[in-house]
């Protein structure tokens, strides 16, 4: 059998193996989170949140339907750089647990997201050197709490929390200047798209409750993951 055909199916059958373990750790490694994680600083986490018998994820169906999805991802992204496809991997795994976090607790652990940006050290080789890193970080914070600041100016109080700004900072360091940009434009227009279709989805069912809060980490994650599968070759980061 041909070397490069036995590699290939070893390749994939790691990603393969990966994305299923991926998908059950998003969901087992979640449900056993500290409590403490998952409230703001001043907050004590409530009994509920604190028992281990309560289910925060379900196991069905979501253990299948995230370990389905990592597959997908996994397997496009294992076709062109194995070491990429990697990091990648644990950047969107990562995202998707902050994801889950901000739509059911309103919170954006700074435990993940430190993790998040200790993440962007597999990236070095696809960076001319490791200051670009930095830079990355730099502007992406400077972007989002000018955002951030003219939001609380505008509407005279915080129109994103200070999750929000460490997680694209994170995001910086690992997409670098041009992938912030091209992130923070795509999220805010998928939110923005999201926002209009339950509008709409309001107006013919009065019985419907706009939330009056947002989660940003949901888009942010979805809009990385294009970048990275997609858009990673613009070398204008």
């Amino acid at each position: 059998m041909n070397t490069d055909l036995i590699f290939k199916i070893f390749t994939y059958g790691c990603a393969v193996f990966f994305s299923i373990l991926q998908g059950n750790a998003a969901v087992y490694l979640f449900n056993r989170m500290p409590a403490e994680w998952l409230c703001d600083y001043d907050e004590d986490p409530s009994e509920e949140l604190k028992s281990m018998d309560v289910q925060r994820v379900k196991s069905m169906p979501w253990k299948y339907l995230f370990s389905m999805l990592f597959i997908v991802i996994n397997m496009t992204l294992v076709r062109e750089d194995f070491q990429f496809a990697i990091a990648s991997s644990c950047v969107l795994w990562l995202l998707l647990e902050l994801s889950i976090a901000d739509v059911k607790f309103n919170i954006l652990p700074d435990q993940l997201i430190i993790l998040l940006g200790v993440c962007s050290i597999g990236f070095i080789p696809y960076k001319d050197d490791f200051w670009e890193i930095l830079t990355g970080g730099l502007i992406a914070f400077v972007i989002i709490f000018v955002i951030a600041l003219l939001g609380k100016i505008s509407y005279r109080k915080n129109t994103m929390g200070g999750g929000d700004i460490k997680l694209f900072t994170a995001i910086g360091l690992i997409c670098g200047s041009f992938g912030s940009f091209f992130i923070l434009v795509g999220s805010y227009m998928l939110l923005a798209i999201h926002a209009i279709c339950l509008l709409v989805y309001a107006v013919t069912r009065p019985k419907y409750k706009l939330k009056e809060y947002m989660p940003m980490a949901p888009y942010i994650a979805i809009i990385t993951a294009i970048y990275l599968i997609f858009y990673w070759d613009i070398r204008f980061r």
